[in-house]
C-alpha cells in the first residue's frame, strides 16, 4: 500500500510523509503459500470447507492485484504482461 500510495503521491504532485516513503522502500514479507498452509502433518492436502475458503481467498487476492497492476500500467501506457492480464481476467472464486 506504501509503494501505491508514493506512487500515486508522485502522479498527483503530492508531498508524501517520509515513513511512509521509507515504508514503500522495505521488502514485504513474503506471504505463506496455501500449499503450504493447508497441508496435513502427512503432507496431504486438506479438503473441508475451511481449506477451500482459505484456498479461495488467497487466489481472490492474486486476481485483485492482477487487476490491479493492469490498470495502473494502462493508466501509465505501460505494457502489461500476458500472464497477469489472464489473471486479471479471471472470475473471483465464491467463499462457501
Amino acid at each position: 500500500m506504501a509503494q501505491l500510495r508514493v506512487t500515486l503521491d508522485e502522479l498527483q504532485g503530492r508531498q508524501t510523509p517520509e515513513a511512509v516513503v521509507r515504508l514503500s522502500q522495505r521488502t514485504p514479507p513474503k506471504l505463506l503459500s496455501p500449499f503450504d498452509t493447508l497441508r496435513t502433518p502427512d503432507g496431504k492436502l486438506r479438503r473441508d470447507p475451511e481449506a477451500r475458503r482459505e484456498m479461495a481467498l488467497y487466489l481472490r487476492r492474486g486476481i485483485r492485484a492482477a487487476q490491479l497492476r493492469v490498470a495502473l500500467d494502462e493508466q501509465r501506457d505501460r505494457p502489461t504482461p500476458e500472464a497477469v492480464t489472464r489473471l486479471a481476467r479471471m472470475e473471483l472464486p465464491t467463499l462457501e
